[in-house]
């Protein structure tokens, strides 16, 4: 399953942040498979999306950085899950006007 990743960091935590991101790449562990990672330019913020079976997975990862870091994960779909959900909804909907 795909996890969207946030986080902000507090200003009184920037420097112990960049030292444990330093340290450590702030990379997950193996269970979990990060597809990629965005900083926001001149602020203390990014994104992230990872890949894992399951949410305890993300949440030892998590859990490695939220002392630090302002954090929220949302479960995500593709497109491609997405439209099939979609479809079915305007189709109820098409239905339920033909009632």
């Amino acid at each position: 399953m795909l996890y969207l990743v946030s986080w902000t960091i507090p200003m009184e935590n920037r420097d112990a942040a960049i030292e444990r991101f330093l340290k450590n790449g702030a990379l997950p562990h193996a269970a979990v498979k990060l597809l990629g990672r965005w900083h926001a330019v001149g602020h203390m913020l990014g994104f992230g999306l990872a890949e894992a079976e399951s949410p305890i997975e993300i949440q030892r990862w998590m859990m490695q950085w939220n002392d630090l870091l302002d954090m929220q994960v949302h479960p995500a779909l593709t497109d491609q899950d997405l439209a099939p959900l979609m479809m079915e909804l305007m189709q109820q909907k098409q239905a339920a006007l033909n009632r």
